[in-house]
């Protein structure tokens, strides 16, 4: 144990020493439910709905001046409701996330301004935390339907302006759209796609 703990106290030096930026973000996010039924057809009475998204993570320098790697934590609800002259339904959950990517600068602060223009790319991995369905006033708990509760693996982009305050802290808002993309069950098909409002409050360290 004591030399697993000090191995992750030399990574996270090293990440400090090759300049790194850490980072909490928050926002709204909106939800679109792409559901397919076991004939491959959809249900256009399924509207997504909105939910907040949230994330924490670093990013890491590379060789190359413009890029570098990106990581984080995310949360997000994915929510929906539908319905018709008969029935009305709602989803509402809450899938905690791995994300890894790129970060290129477009607009390096560094250049004597003060702000920054970033894209974002890279891959996620969700799992459900929390999840219920609503029918007719009546819920019932997502954690054993497998279209809902496996592995949603998927792809983000982004862009995102960034304002630097002094050489440690900076403020950025962007815009990133995600497609997280669940397994087939009895021929069954259930992805989502999101997009979010990002705030970010970043720490740089040297």
């Amino acid at each position: 144990m004591k030399k697993l703990i000090t191995l992750c106290l030399c990574f996270f030096c090293s990440l400090a020493i090759f300049g790194q930026e850490a980072y909490i973000g928050f926002g709204p996010n909106q939800t679109e439910y792409l559901y397919t039924n076991s004939d491959g057809q959809s249900n256009e009475g399924i509207k997504g709905q909105g939910g907040i998204h949230l994330e924490g993570g670093y990013y890491l320098a590379t060789g190359a001046q413009k890029i570098k790697l990106a990581f984080a934590t995310t949360f997000d609800q994915f929510n929906a409701t539908g319905g018709d002259e008969l029935n009305s339904y709602s989803w509402e959950t809450g899938y905690l996330g791995l994300q890894g990517g790129i970060r290129y600068g477009f607009i390096e602060a560094d250049r004597g301004s003060d702000f920054a223009l970033f894209g974002n790319a890279g891959v996620t991995l969700k799992k459900m935390l929390s999840g219920n369905q609503k029918i007719n006033g009546q819920t019932f708990e997502l954690s054993e339907e497998a279209e809902f509760n496996g592995l949603f693996k998927g792809i983000y982009l982004g862009v995102e302006t960034r304002y630097t305050i002094t050489n440690q802290v900076s403020l950025g808002l962007g815009y990133s759209h995600a497609i997280n993309y669940g397994r087939t069950v009895n021929d069954e098909t259930l992805n989502f796609s999101s997009g979010a409002i990002v705030f970010k409050i970043l720490t740089a360290f040297y």
